[in-house]
């Protein structure tokens, strides 16, 4: 009719949050109000991110987005994860793309090891291949310090 899954969560939630205040029970209603402002954080954010209904903003994106993810939305760090991963102009992108998605992934958001596994992939892509050296001999060694060769004598 109109309402969608998501709206009926948050009457859900503003009622349980209010039911709760009444009660006396600040603790519950401020966790609601909180878990809630973030979800609202999140989602001005995606609409900042797509231009929906509004001028396309990644800055303003990525405030909101960090606002969620202080307030403790996890799908907010996987997202902000996804959008570095989207444009991965250079080192700082993919290093950004990788502690969010780390993020998203610790605070067990399903999606987040794909996007995590992604910004890995990326960021060992960007890093030279390593080159190891064999270590000379110093000078400063004295024969009698080095190894005898066999079926010589002492």
């Amino acid at each position: 009719s109109g309402y969608g899954a998501a709206h009926l969560a948050r009457v859900d939630a503003e009622a349980t949050a209010q039911a709760a205040f009444r009660l006396g029970n600040d603790a519950l209603a401020l966790a609601t109000w909180r878990a809630e402002a973030a979800r609202i954080e999140a989602s001005i954010s995606f609409l900042y991110r797509r231009g929906l209904g509004i001028a396309r903003d990644e800055t303003i994106a990525d405030e909101h987005y960090r606002t969620a993810i202080a307030l403790d939305e996890a799908a907010a760090a996987h997202a902000m994860g996804v959008m570095y991963l989207a444009r991965p102009t250079g080192d700082d992108d993919i290093s950004r793309a990788r502690f969010f998605c780390d993020l998203a992934f610790q605070k067990r958001v399903v999606p987040a090891s794909l996007c995590n596994e992604r910004a890995v992939t990326l960021f060992y892509r960007k890093q030279p291949p390593l080159t190891v050296h064999p270590r000379p001999l110093s000078a400063s060694v004295s024969s009698s310090s080095r190894p005898k060769e066999l079926g010589s004598d002492p």
